[in-house]
């Protein structure tokens, strides 16, 4: 570690997870030293035991830039939970932003985040749009958010809107890391509502980032662990949300309605398993949620049939939309 490193406290620490992210790493280093700081800033890098060559990437921009960004190098994969915890708890900056390694930063993100939690104090952390990139074309095909939120909301807004915004688009004030018991594999929406719950939810309505995502009509492995372990930590954050108290029936309710939509997920991917597996547990958590879960609940045993129906449903919905 440089002297430079340790004399200079910085206003921004920016924590990026790396996992085979050789392909795309550079970028988002760049898009990060490249961005207007009239502020000191760190960058830690959690490289974790990569099998490819983003290890030479980020030694590089280590050397490059002595005093600024910092790589940490795992000798085994600790999973990215871990990763994300071991990373934060480095962080010194009054203000913590995250990347994923294989997302990017916009011109003026990080001055247009630092100015709306100096400008707002009641707000714990603040997020803003995204374009969505495929990572097969690198075309934009439109944003993450396709609804208008508040410039300030709550824990409650952030709950009933499942995490509105991209993980990557995330700052906030490292005061807030006075973390309690942190489950395993704990996902992105479980940290959100812990934060939320220590003061409201900053947004700006612009796209400062890029979040690379798969086309999603080519999603694979619906029911793999890595993906159930996400899903469970969401159901988690529901619970937490419970103890920071949003009233529990309307908990469950919320706990329904994001079983039932995965269920629908996994109904049109013809994973028909999955879909009564998580069509029972959203039946288990409130019934009669919804009418449409009720009508899913009752053709539960013909998933092809139901399959077809909401299929034509969606399309029919989306012509609606283009008159």
């Amino acid at each position: 570690m440089s002297s430079a490193y340790v004399e200079t406290m910085p206003k921004l620490t920016v924590c990026i997870s790396v996992y085979n992210h050789a392909q795309y790493i550079a970028q988002c280093l760049e898009s990060l030293l490249d961005q207007d700081r009239p502020f000191p800033i760190e960058i830690l890098v959690g490289n974790d035991c990569s099998k490819d060559a983003s290890a030479q990437v980020l030694s590089r921009f280590q050397e490059n830039h002595p005093g600024v960004v910092r790589v940490f190098n795992h000798e085994r994969n600790i999973g990215a939970a871990a990763n994300y915890l071991f990373l934060h708890a480095q962080a010194r900056g009054q203000y913590v932003a995250h990347l994923d390694g294989d997302d990017y930063a916009l011109p003026g993100k990080l001055v247009r985040q630092v100015a709306f939690l100096d400008a707002h104090p009641e707000c714990i952390m603040v997020a803003h749009q995204v374009w969505l990139e495929d990572m097969a074309s690198g075309e934009r095909y439109g944003h993450y958010l396709n609804f208008p939120a508040p410039p300030v909301s709550d824990l409650l807004y952030l709950v009933e809107h499942s995490c509105f915004f991209a993980h990557s688009s995330k700052m906030y004030r490292r005061v807030a890391n006075t973390y309690a018991q942190v489950p395993d594999d704990c996902a992105d929406f479980w940290l959100h509502v812990w934060h939320a719950s220590q003061g409201k939810v900053g947004y700006i309505d612009e796209p400062l980032g890029v979040y690379r995502t798969r086309n999603p009509n080519s999603m694979t492995g619906s029911a793999s662990p890595w993906r159930n372990a996400i899903l469970e930590s969401h159901l988690q954050a529901y619970d937490l949300a419970g103890t920071l108290g949003i009233r529990q029936s309307r908990i469950v309710q919320l706990k329904a309605i994001f079983a039932l939509d995965h269920a629908l997920r996994m109904l049109r991917l013809g994973d028909f398993a999955s879909f009564k597996s998580w069509l029972d547990r959203s039946w288990d958590f409130c019934p009669h949620v919804s009418k449409k879960q009720v009508l899913a609940f009752r053709l539960k045993y013909l998933p092809a049939l139901l399959r077809t129906c909401y299929e034509v449903n969606l399309r029919l919905k989306s012509m609606l939309k283009m008159i």
